[in-house]
């Protein structure tokens, strides 16, 4: 079953579909087949079709990768009854890992005021702002929020930004992102 179609993210290069890795945490990385600074992610791969959570450019890197490069994982835990631990993976090269899951951002593309609606459950965290060459342009700290944001990007040149929320306090390593897109 289809899972996704690529949504044309170039970061830096074309980040289409290449090659895939089982890794020790039960998902499914995947590459390009260019050099990039993301990997994908399939967060169930024993679910058919898009209930196996892929996510585009769900995984950054702490260095790009070079051309159609994947770890080689072995197989862990063969004799073990439960072989997979999400908890496993928690840095990279002493960097933290955080999983990336899509934010709803509207309107998109707008003049520069959006909203945002926050995972649910979610009151309070930290909203980061990127320019296209990726420098922090915008930094936000919500507190108590009622499940809506309101991104006031009027003053930012046209052109697109990525938006990511860290929510505070949850256990998992889990941030939102989207990209959006200001027009004049």
């Amino acid at each position: 079953l289809l899972i996704d179609t690529y949504n044309g993210t170039q970061d830096p290069f074309s980040t289409t579909f290449y090659l895939m890795a089982l890794a020790p945490d039960c998902r499914i990385y995947m590459c390009p087949t260019s050099s990039t600074n993301s990997y994908h992610v399939i967060n169930h791969p024993d679910e058919l079709g898009t209930a196996c959570g892929f996510v585009q450019n769900g995984i950054e890197l702490p260095v790009g990768s070079t051309v159609a490069s994947m770890p080689n994982f072995p197989r862990w835990r063969v004799d073990e009854e439960e072989k997979c631990d999400s908890s496993l993976v928690t840095s990279v090269f002493n960097q933290p890992v955080f999983y990336r899951r899509d934010l709803l951002v509207y309107p998109n593309p707008g003049a520069g005021l959006f909203r945002i609606d926050l995972p649910e459950g979610v009151q309070s965290g930290t909203m980061e702002v990127y320019d296209s060459q990726g420098k922090l342009v915008a930094r936000k700290m919500i507190l108590d929020s009622d499940g809506t944001y309101r991104l006031d990007l009027l003053n930012f040149s046209p052109g697109t930004y990525q938006v990511e929320f860290y929510p505070e306090g949850k256990k998992e390593r889990v941030f939102y992102g989207a990209k959006v897109v200001v027009m004049r």
